[in-house]
């Protein structure tokens, strides 16, 4: 029902993808006692620390983002305060930037 909600809410082609794997440890964390002891002393939960790993290097091997140059993610709880002045693709594209980030602070 979401996904569907989502899809007629927009424009523009939206693709969707389970990950099956954001959950699993990297095996140097798993075969480290001394690191794997740690696990349970971190504050951000095992789905949180998995979307970060996710976002900072497989999401680009998804075979769904082979064909494109940009891509953009939005946190389940972010949302855009005002109107967005500028289409940040765009501006990526037009700057020839590789990363750039969601807002700035004052």
């Amino acid at each position: 029902e979401h996904r569907r909600q989502i899809v007629s809410a927009s424009a523009n082609r939206i693709w969707f993808a389970y990950v099956d794997d954001y959950l699993q440890l990297p095996d140097m964390l798993l075969k480290d006692p001394a690191r794997r002891a740690m696990l349970d002393e971190v504050k951000w939960s095992l789905g949180y620390r998995g979307m970060c790993r996710f976002r900072s290097g497989t999401i680009f091997l998804q075979p769904v983002l082979q064909k494109f140059q940009y891509a953009m993610t939005l946190d389940t709880d972010g949302y855009f305060p005002a109107e967005v002045a500028s289409d940040p693709i765009a501006e990526m594209h037009a700057g020839d930037y590789v990363y750039t980030w969601s807002h700035l602070l004052p």
